[in-house]
């Protein structure tokens, strides 16, 4: 079992949170810490208030990547392997919508009003709010996919 800490950075003194396993998909938002932990073979997301208080559960369902951006919890729900269908929801764990049909995601990363997300075999984007239209996604990239800090390679 792990322990999910801050450290001040003045002193480097370290206070545990709370004893959660190994969180997983953790974003720091607006004093909030979200992040998911594996309950019976699944993957739940939670909340945290910085300073340990009103940990609280966010989703009962899976949840296997996230990305916060604009007040909006960008999510996959479902299998991690498999993939599954790409969701965002309010930052309270309310108004929960499907972004798009048809679309099969295994990671996802929220940058301004562009989801880019990856299956199997390649990357592609999808407006934020979705987007009307038999071709909603736009293929970017495909085959193997390197990043090295500041440079994507193909």
């Amino acid at each position: 079992m792990g322990d999910l800490t801050k450290t001040n950075v003045e002193d480097s003194v370290k206070t545990v949170l709370f004893s959660v396993g190994k969180p997983h998909c953790l974003n720091i938002v607006g004093g909030w810490i979200y992040y998911s932990k594996n309950e019976d073979d699944t993957w739940k997301t939670y909340r945290i208030r910085t300073d340990g208080t009103e940990n609280t559960k966010m989703a009962d369902f899976q949840i296997s990547s996230t990305s916060i951006v604009n007040d909006k919890i960008y999510y996959i729900c479902g299998d991690e392997i498999l993939g599954s269908q790409i969701y965002s929801m309010d930052l309270d764990g309310t108004n929960n919508e499907r972004i798009a049909d048809g679309i099969t995601a295994v990671r996802i990363n929220v940058v301004g009003d562009w989801i880019y997300f990856t299956n199997t075999s390649a990357i592609y984007k999808i407006k934020t709010g979705g987007t009307e239209g038999k071709d909603r996604r736009e293929r970017i990239a495909g085959g193997k996919i390197k990043v090295q800090k500041t440079r994507r390679q193909y």
